[in-house]
């Protein structure tokens, strides 16, 4: 009887704990009216980045459940299974990330108020259904498509500036270096980065942050970036910009 009953009050402390958890948080990420929103509700949580103040546009990063240890909060996504690791402050109400995307690592989001709306996202495929797309990929394109080291961007990623001129920056950039180290921006934002690694028709970028492997796969028209965490409306190619002073990619690196 006395083990259930300590049971029973862990569980309700576990409650009262994401229940006091629960809520909005937001911390600026440029000076560009740019933040990244963390949205906990019901065990469940969100990470967008939201641009604009009065006509926003979110753009989600992350979703799937939370748990709590003590003052510490691990977000798992649910669709890859990366972990993002907060720091809970009370009673100021504001966490910090020790673990996540580039760009968020040691900021501290300020609570704003509490969420009343359920937080509900479609888990996509997971991550054995993903492995044997891949799989299945790699055996029907055996013969290596071309890549070249260097900026690769989404089609989209331009924009009109206030003075009528197209500039670039509005959208996916993903470098690879010839050292095998890589970045992957969204609009100038900085959400991975770590070390690259081909194997035929697909390449392997290794986070360094989260700990974590994402990979995408070479194709005739780019880079599909399906398997890339967030959400983007640029479309699932990247396509390689034209850069002179580069080396060009060889076959035969990758074979080494």
């Amino acid at each position: 009887m006395r083990r259930l009953f300590i049971i029973l009050n862990v569980i309700i402390a576990m409650g009262v704990a994401k229940g006091q958890m629960d809520g909005y948080y937001y911390f600026n990420i440029s000076n560009k009216d740019i933040d990244c929103d963390i949205c906990m509700k019901d065990g469940s949580y969100i990470i967008e980045i939201v641009e604009g103040f009065e006509f926003k546009l979110y753009t989600t990063l992350s979703y799937g459940t939370y748990s709590i240890i003590d003052n510490e909060v691990i977000l798992k996504d649910a669709n890859y299974g990366f972990i993002t690791r907060l720091r809970s402050s009370f009673p100021i109400k504001s966490i910090s990330v020790e673990q996540g995307f580039v760009f968020s690592l040691n900021k501290t989001a300020r609570w704003v108020g509490k969420s009343y709306e359920p937080i509900s996202k479609q888990i996509g495929i997971d991550s054995i259904a993903q492995k044997k797309e891949r799989e299945s990929y790699l055996q029907l394109h055996k013969e290596p498509y071309p890549i070249e080291y260097g900026l690769y961007e989404s089609k989209y990623n331009c924009q009109i500036n206030e003075w009528g001129k197209w500039v670039r920056g509005n959208g996916l950039e993903l470098t690879l270096e010839e050292d095998n180290r890589y970045t992957l921006c969204f609009k100038k934002i900085l959400i991975l980065q770590g070390t690259w690694q081909r194997n035929g028709n697909e390449i392997a970028l290794y986070d360094e942050n989260l700990n974590h492997t994402f990979y995408i796969l070479v194709d005739r028209l780019g880079l599909n970036i399906k398997y890339l965490p967030g959400e983007f409306e640029e479309g699932l190619f990247l396509r390689h910009v034209y850069q002179p002073w580069l080396k060009k990619f060889k076959f035969e690196d990758y074979l080494k």
